[in-house]
């Protein structure tokens, strides 16, 4: 069951043997999962990970800023959706969650 998430989990998945990029998005899915779950501090856990993996992983940034607003860390989630703004400047679905106050559905990998 999804809810029984072990902590050991996320450690495992940043101990693998592949490329970073691949261990971010592994990351990345493993938090969306939480959050489908409802799991929000969880989540917020694997998408630092995919982050401090990946800090160019733009949807790991954004589903941990929706993790964070749903946590109610507006100032922090307001951080991570300013820093995908820097690093895509086009990126509208950043802008919106930036000026928007309800968390938004988590995305997968782009």
């Amino acid at each position: 069951k999804l809810s029984k998430f072990p902590t050991s989990l996320p450690q495992k998945v940043v101990g693998l043997s592949c490329a970073p990029d691949t261990k971010a998005h592994a990351m990345n899915n493993l938090g969306v999962m939480m959050l489908k779950i409802g799991q929000h501090a969880k989540a917020t856990v694997c998408f630092h990970l995919a982050v401090q993996i990946d800090p160019s992983n733009s949807a790991a940034r954004v589903n941990l800023g929706d993790a964070l607003r749903y946590e109610g860390k507006y100032d922090e989630a307001d951080r991570e959706f300013a820093e995908v703004m820097r690093l895509e400047p086009d990126s509208h679905g950043a802008t919106e969650r930036r000026f928007s106050s309800a968390p938004s559905k988590a995305t997968g990998i782009r």
